[in-house]
C-alpha cells in the first residue's frame, strides 16, 4: 500500500465542501486536486500532496488576507530505506499572466485577477525500487 495523500484545506474544516466555504468567503476555489508528481518514488510510494487555487471573486469588491502555515518548504520530505523524497511545499501567485513563486506567509490578495496556489509537501516513499 502507497502511502496516505493529503487533504487539509481548510485546515478548521477540511471535509467543507467547496461551495459551502465560497458561500461563507469571498473566495472562488479554482482548483483542489491531489499532486501526481509530488509522491516520493519506492517500494512504496509517498502520499500526493495537495493543491488548491483561489482567486477573489469579481462581484465581493474586497481583498483578503491568506495565511499559510506550511512546513517542508526549505526541506523536501525525506524518503527511507532507500526511497526517494518527495516534493517539497509551495506558494505561487499569478499576477498579470506572470506566476511567481513566493515564501510570503502572509498574502494579501485586492484583486480578482490575481490568483494564489498553495501546494503541500509530498510524501517521501519507502523501499528501495519503483512504485
Amino acid at each position: 500500500m502507497d502511502g496516505e495523500s493529503n487533504s487539509t484545506f481548510p485546515s478548521s474544516a477540511a471535509s467543507t465542501s467547496i461551495e459551502v466555504f465560497e458561500q461563507r468567503s469571498p473566495l472562488l476555489v479554482e482548483r483542489r486536486e491531489l499532486a501526481r508528481e509530488s509522491a516520493g518514488a519506492g517500494r512504496r510510494r509517498g502520499g500526493y500532496a495537495e493543491r488548491i487555487s483561489v482567486r477573489m471573486r469579481p462581484e465581493t469588491g474586497r481583498w483578503f488576507r491568506l495565511v499559510v502555515a506550511l512546513e517542508r518548504m526549505t526541506v523536501a520530505p525525506y524518503g527511507l530505506e532507500g526511497g526517494l523524497e518527495g516534493t517539497r511545499s509551495q506558494i505561487e501567485r499569478w499576477r498579470g499572466g506572470v506566476t511567481m513563486d513566493t515564501a510570503e506567509r502572509v498574502i494579501e490578495v485586492n484583486d480578482s485577477a490575481e490568483s494564489v496556489s498553495v501546494t503541500t509537501a509530498g510524501g517521501g516513499g519507502y523501499g528501495a525500487g519503483t512504485s
